[in-house]
């Protein structure tokens, strides 16, 4: 139910930036036009290659913590045997997989903010060029305003959605 509502929200904050951006300045629509199939091409590309790294760091996240209930459970007879280095290279080595796993993922979230941030910018650039001298100063900072979390909002959107999909 969480994940409805904030995918909700994200997705109510995204049209709430293109309303008034494109209130301000109805020439930017044609940026947020360009934009949009970039952004649907990052985010379709992001959800394939998020599914197989959120089911690999829940699978890498597990033997950590078996692992660790394991060694709590029998730590007299570990340590009765002198076994310590061993349980620790191998609880070692699998949060070292598991820390791996979850490198990767937000990796993959870097790469989606950075491709949709500069998507994002060099269509409000192209357009504002575009507009150049055809709008009132203020107008123009209040359309920079709201377009500037625009890529914000529709990474926020496809990360929420992702997290849905995946429940």
């Amino acid at each position: 139910m969480v994940g409805v509502v904030r995918f909700g929200d994200m997705l109510l904050a995204l049209i709430g930036v293109v309303v008034v951006t494109v209130y301000a300045v109805p020439s930017l629509l044609i940026a947020m036009a360009l934009a949009l199939p970039l952004s649907l091409r990052l985010a379709y590309s992001f959800l394939s290659l998020s599914q197989p790294l959120k089911h690999y760091e829940a699978a890498t996240r597990s033997p950590v913590y078996s692992h660790f209930a394991e060694a709590l459970a029998g730590l007299i007879v570990i340590r009765a045997y002198g076994r310590q280095p061993l349980f620790l290279a191998r609880l070692h080595h699998d949060m070292d997989e598991s820390n791996r796993a979850h490198y990767y993922l937000w990796l993959t979230n870097y790469y989606l903010s950075m491709r949709a941030a500069v998507a994002g910018a060099t269509a409000l650039a192209v357009t504002l060029q575009a507009a150049r001298g055809g709008i009132d100063a203020a107008v123009a900072g209040l359309a920079l305003t709201y377009a500037l979390p625009f890529s914000q909002a529709v990474v926020f959107s496809i990360r929420s959605h992702a997290e849905l999909e995946l429940r």
